[in-house]
């Protein structure tokens, strides 16, 4: 079974590794590590195909709470594979979040040059209105035009962000 994100359809067959296997189904939004799609299989098939055959599981998922827990391995509420997904993941977030950072200074000495600038070109006319009695602050008006398509980008950003990150997390973990 696959995620629809891996563009095979059910009928089609998938290599994985060096194997091949039939898609006998989908899901939707299963997804690990920041979106790279699921594929669900036997764990003979997991243990050929990333483990060489060895006899070697990482992780067992069951419906309902098992009473009891085979030697060496961890009883995990949907909760804690969520948590620690995202602990694995917190090096690539902070590492996002360093380069957003960077990038609003960016846009921020981006606006500033072209506020300078658009006020350079605009010496002339400036003294022209100031000797016709515009006041100081009209003529700072005039040049915050860019400051409200600024904000305008903003507000439609903040529209995408809340349809980005609408999605509930815990569906990626069946919660």
């Amino acid at each position: 079974m696959v995620d629809t994100r891996t563009g095979a359809a059910i009928g089609s067959t998938m290599t994985v590794g060096a194997a091949t296997f039939d898609v006998v189904g989908q899901v939707t939004d299963r997804t690990l590590l920041g979106g790279g799609p699921m594929v669900c299989m036997s764990i003979g098939d997991a243990r050929s195909v990333a483990l060489g055959g060895r006899a070697l599981v990482t992780a067992v998922v069951t419906r309902g709470t098992p009473s009891t827990t085979p030697l060496g391995f961890l009883l995990l509420t949907n909760q804690e594979v969520e948590q620690r997904t995202l602990d694995a993941m917190a090096p690539a977030v902070s590492s996002i979040n360093n380069t957003k950072v960077l990038m609003w200074i960016v846009a921020g000495i981006i606006i500033a040059a072209l506020l300078y600038v658009s006020a350079l070109q605009r010496v002339r006319d400036f003294a022209v209105l100031k000797a016709l009695g515009s006041s100081s602050v009209a003529l700072l008006g005039s040049l915050a035009l860019p400051l409200v398509a600024v904000v305008v980008g903003l507000l439609a950003s903040l529209v995408a962000l809340r349809r980005a990150t609408g999605a509930d997390p815990a569906a990626a973990f069946g919660g």
